[in-house]
């Protein structure tokens, strides 16, 4: 692979794939899986296994993992806040946010919703949303520039670390594209509906699985992203106070961050794959 725009090639690549090789870790040996209807839908470490199955009727534990018996399958919504409940009643989650996600495995069927907060502990997929956002090129900038964002120093996950200009965790009850929607005005203020009045529109990229562990717990993630070419007279600025900052980068700059490895293991990737679908990231022959 090579990067037609900047001369450190190898720095960046490696940083590149350490990210991609981070992205794709399995969870701890130690953690199990998690069913619902047979679907494994997250996993939970061995000891949580035993103690959610001691304490929460309907789940069960054997060979193939924790999982909910058939016949209480229609109270999954029940047993997944049960679960949720008492990881909280244990002072073993971040803070509440009365968010719920979805819950589902690899078929795409909703199983039921859950608590954010409990999201990582119990190794369950969440879907996140990015906008990857771009100034078009001048003549002192001919590859064109980026807005990034640097993450509060209070964010649970990658405090202070550079990420791409907003994003965030799409919600059960939203569409994708309405939780773009969402983000993007609370992160960096902007409304795409007026951007798109302004002939910016977002165009939506391939979307990639990360697999990470975390302190919390384990980080199972489908990120869903877009990149825009923003009108040089807009500025992001941030409403929910879970930005630090916005900076507008040359593109060299943003490939000399990721080797220096400041951004996020998934702004990485993103930012990587909106690089190769503007052919500013090339595959050698």
């Amino acid at each position: 692979m090579q990067i037609i725009i900047q001369p450190d090639v190898k720095r960046v690549w490696a940083a590149i794939e350490y990210a991609t090789a981070l992205n794709r870790a399995k969870a701890d040996p130690v953690r199990i899986p998690f069913l619902i209807d047979d679907e494994i839908v997250g996993s939970v470490s061995s000891q949580d296994a035993q103690w959610f199955a001691n304490t929460i009727a309907g789940l069960n534990l054997d060979a193939d993992g924790l999982s909910l018996a058939p016949v209480c399958s229609p109270d999954a919504p029940s047993v997944l806040e049960k679960m949720a409940l008492q990881l909280r009643d244990a002072s073993r989650l971040g803070k509440w946010r009365n968010e719920l996600l979805r819950v589902t495995g690899d078929s795409g069927q909703i199983r039921g919703m859950i608590e954010r907060a409990a999201i990582r502990p119990l190794g369950i997929r969440s879907f996140a949303v990015h906008l990857v956002a771009y100034v078009a090129s001048t003549n002192d900038q001919p590859y064109g520039s980026m807005w990034v964002q640097q993450r509060a120093l209070d964010k649970a996950t990658d405090p202070g670390m550079w990420d791409t200009c907003a994003g965030g965790l799409s919600a059960g009850d939203e569409s994708f594209y309405l939780s773009l929607e969402r983000e993007v005005y609370e992160e960096a203020g902007l409304k795409l509906q007026d951007l798109q009045a302004l002939g910016a529109v977002p165009k939506r990229g391939v979307s990639l699985h990360t697999h990470r562990n975390l302190p919390e717990g384990f980080l199972h993630e489908e990120l869903l992203w877009w990149d825009i070419e923003l009108p040089p007279s807009l500025t992001p600025i941030n409403l929910d106070g879970e930005v630090a900052k916005f900076e507008l980068w040359p593109i060299n700059k943003v490939l000399v961050a990721i080797a220096d490895g400041l951004f996020t293991p998934e702004a990485v990737l993103v930012i990587a794959q909106s690089l190769v679908q503007r052919g500013l990231l090339l595959a050698e022959n």
